[in-house]
C-alpha cells in the first residue's frame, strides 16, 4: 500500500477503532499490533515483518512536529510519529505506558546541521 495512502486511511477517526490497550512488559513488543498477544523481542534483533504493527483504516493518530511533546497533552489517540533523533526516550516509554503505538520519522539523505549524523556528510 503507497504510504501516502496508508496515512489518508489514517487519517480520520472510526467509531469502531478498538480502544488502545496497555503497554507490554519491559522486553515483549505486542505481535499483530493491538489486537495481538505481548511477544518477547530482544531490541536490535530482526523481526519477522508478520509481527509488525500495521495501522488500520480509521486508526487514530498524531504527527507531532516539534519538541519537547508532554503526552498528557496529546489526543487520546492509538498511534504518535515523533521524530527519530530528538524525542526524548522518556517520552517513548510515557507514551508506551499509555499503550500508545509509537512511531518514528527521520530525514533519510538530507543534511540538517542539528543531526548526529551532519558531520558524516560532505562539505
Amino acid at each position: 500500500m503507497p504510504l501516502s495512502l496508508m496515512f489518508a486511511l489514517a487519517c480520520g477517526g472510526h467509531p469502531d477503532t478498538p480502544p488502545v490497550q496497555g503497554a507490554c512488559p519491559e522486553g515483549q513488543i505486542r505481535n499483530q499490533g493491538r489486537e495481538g498477544d505481548c511477544v518477547d523481542y530482544t531490541a536490535g534483533t530482526p523481526m519477522d515483518s508478520a509481527l509488525a504493527w500495521r495501522p488500520t483504516p480509521g486508526t487514530r493518530w498524531q504527527w507531532v512536529l516539534s519538541e519537547p511533546v508532554d503526552p498528557s497533552t496529546l489526543p487520546d489517540v492509538d498511534m504518535v510519529d515523533l521524530d527519530l533523533f530528538d524525542s526524548a526516550s522518556g517520552t517513548i516509554d510515557a507514551l508506551h505506558q499509555m499503550g500508545r503505538t509509537v512511531i518514528c520519522y527521520f530525514s533519510a539523505g538530507s543534511w540538517e546541521d542539528w543531526r548526529p549524523d551532519a558531520a558524516d556528510f560532505p562539505e
